[in-house]
């Protein structure tokens, strides 16, 4: 899961983060956080899909949290919007926006608890699965089922254990859609599931049905490592 912060109080911010990392940490999800100290800096690199959930302090230098939020919901109706503020002034504007929920300053564990709950159905839907954009459909494909995914022609072709799936998108947008543990961008055109490697060769990652990826050139060492790394703590896990 992907989350935004976008707050100009670092200490806030600060704060924010601890609380975010002990969730994780206390019920074992993996959550990428980017931070924007301006909403003029998130919508300059918003895009549609982009982020799960949008934490938005409403007191920010330049344009207020619900105008950026405003922006926001012009270009995505899905995004779950969360208000961070000092002050319940703004909650009519909140319905506006059809924000998930409002955060009032000082935040603690509990405050954090809270709202992460009330966003657990929409954040387990998206740890399992990958949703991308197929024209004018989506594509919904559970992610323990994925392989690998290769470039072709128009797009990229989805190997799972059962099928492939051909999706008109690029494999950045899926990379930046699949920001897993277990999920490796090993070359230009591939992306690996760490737990279909079925043996590493010298250039290369086996994978269990028997096709062979390319690792690139550049930083190929450090490929194999990430993927020891993985197997490493795979091992130790299931001791």
């Amino acid at each position: 899961m992907k989350i935004a912060v976008v707050d100009d109080n670092e200490a806030d911010v600060e704060l924010f983060l601890k609380l975010i990392e002990e969730y994780a940490q206390r019920h074992h999800k993996t959550i990428y956080t980017v931070v924007f100290s301006k909403g003029e800096e998130l919508l300059k690199k918003f895009k549609k899909e982009k982020f799960s959930a949008i934490f938005l302090d409403i007191y920010m230098e330049g344009i207020s949290g619900v105008e950026a939020a405003r922006k926001i919901r012009k270009k995505d109706t899905d995004v779950r919007l969360i208000f961070t503020t000092t002050s319940e002034e703004y909650f009519a504007e909140g319905f506006e926006v059809e924000a998930t929920h409002y955060l009032l300053k000082p935040l603690n564990t509990k405050k954090i608890e809270e709202v992460m709950q009330r966003l657990h159905v929409f954040f387990d839907e998206e740890e399992t699965m990958l949703t991308l954009q197929n024209g004018s459909r989506q594509v919904k494909i559970p992610k323990n089922k994925i392989l690998y995914i290769e470039t072709i022609r128009n797009g990229i072709m989805i190997c799972c254990k059962d099928n492939q799936i051909p999706v008109r998108c690029s494999i950045s947008v899926a990379t930046e859609m699949l920001q897993c543990s277990n999920f490796l961008r090993c070359h230009r055109y591939s992306i690996v599931c760490l737990d279909a490697v079925e043996k590493v060769e010298n250039d290369s990652f086996i994978m269990t049905d028997g096709r062979r990826i390319l690792l690139r050139r550049e930083g190929r060492k450090e490929l194999k490592e990430t993927y020891y790394r993985y197997f490493m703590n795979k091992m130790r896990e299931n001791v």
